[in-house]
């Protein structure tokens, strides 16, 4: 049982993320310590409302699957921003490079114009 665990535990991290992974791992570690028999109570709010525990049940279900959810979407999101940033950081090193090329590219202008300019003066 401790193998199979440890097992899914370096699956969730390789294909789902450690962020998953967390989420799920702490699923397992509540539902492993509540005892099941919550569904036969019902429970009260602060604000005096009572709520049956299935409907509790429900409401933890469906948090849990919006975490799920939000988890799922954030992490391709944030592997876009990481791309993102390299791609940023490529185009400004392409930048600087330009730049540099553009200064170079009008010494050697104003060079050439600079001979093409004394060689019409000579001979006019």
């Amino acid at each position: 049982m401790k193998s199979q665990q440890l097992y899914d535990t370096n699956y969730l991290n390789q294909e789902q993320g450690s962020l998953v992974a967390q989420i799920l791992e702490t699923q397992r570690n509540l539902t492993n310590s509540i005892n099941l028999d919550i569904t036969s109570r019902v429970i009260k709010k602060k604000n005096g409302l009572v709520i049956k525990s299935g409907t509790l049940t429900k409401q933890i279900e469906n948090l849990r699957n919006d975490i799920q959810q939000l988890a799922s979407t954030s992490n391709p999101l944030g592997k876009i921003l990481d791309l993102i940033q390299e791609n940023t950081e490529i185009m400004q090193k392409e930048y600087s490079i330009l730049i540099s090329q553009n200064l170079n590219l009008k010494k050697c202008f104003n060079i050439e114009n600079k001979q093409h300019m004394t060689s019409i003066t000579k001979t006019a």
